[in-house]
Order: C-alpha cells, then structure tokens, then sequence
C-alpha cells in the first residue's frame, strides 16, 4: 500500500444535527474544508430546515489549511499545504472582504509538508512543518 497517494477520489461534507443545549460550544460561524477540489467556507443554516451553504475560497488542490495573522494587520491569513499532501506552504492574504480573494507568498518548494503548525513566542510568528519529502522538521520564522 502506498501511504502518500490519497486524496484521489472525490470528498464529502458530512455535517450532524447539534443539541439543543450548547452552553458547553463556543460559537461556530463557519467551517473551513481543505480538499483536491480547493477549499471551502461551510455555514451553516440559521435553521435545521435550512441549508448549508457551501463556497469555494480557493481554487487550488489543498490538504491542510490554517488561519492565523502572520502580518498583525488584524485580519486572518490562510494558510495552505498543496497540492494534497503536496511540497508547497503557501500563505494567502484576503484582497477582497466581499470576494474572498487572496494572493499567495511561496515559503518553500519539494518538501512536501505533512502538518503545519503556526505559533507566536516572544512577539515573533513560526510555521514549523513536517516535511514528509525530505524526511525533515522545518522551522520558518514569519518575516514582516
């Protein structure tokens, strides 16, 4: 079996009807899905007769994807790993707040990172990822 080839075969979005008592759940908006079609904003229906709507943010082939404020101008940047499971970390800053737009930096190339994450110390922001290709542990620092 090979364990890096997924992501083949079309996704779904399975979704479930939450308690009536969610004094436990902070507030949920929206949801975000990572996919070899793109990524997706999900949000949810004001009622459990309504529906879901479901829009493309990104046309591009996306395993993980995670929002922080890389640049600290107060709106969150996406980040992406692509293609699925691919060598790419792109970072996307929102361009257009009706359109959801966004426009990429390249941090590295034939990595392929498997999990990214994304934490502040000392003020500074780092993406650390694990890059599956290279059999390596990366630490970026976020120049701003």
């Amino acid at each position: 079996m090979n364990t890096k080839k997924t992501g083949e075969a079309p996704g779904k979005i399975q979704v479930c009807v939450l308690p009536e008592d969610l004094s436990s759940v902070d507030e949920v908006l929206r949801s975000y899905v990572a996919a070899n079609e793109g990524v997706f904003e999900c949000t949810p229906p004001e009622s459990a007769e309504g529906t879901w709507e479901i829009k493309q943010v990104l046309d591009e082939a996306s395993s993980d994807m995670a929002f922080a404020d890389f640049d600290n101008d107060g709106e969150l940047e996406m980040l992406t790993i692509s293609p699925f499971h691919g060598e790419k970390i792109s970072i996307f800053k929102k361009t257009d707040a009706e359109k959801l737009t966004f426009t990429a930096d390249l941090l590295d190339s034939d990595v392929g990172p498997a999990n990214v994450l994304h934490y502040k110390n000392n003020g500074e922001d780092y993406i650390l990822s694990a890059n599956r290709e290279i059999d390596e542990i990366a630490l970026y620092k976020v120049e701003k």
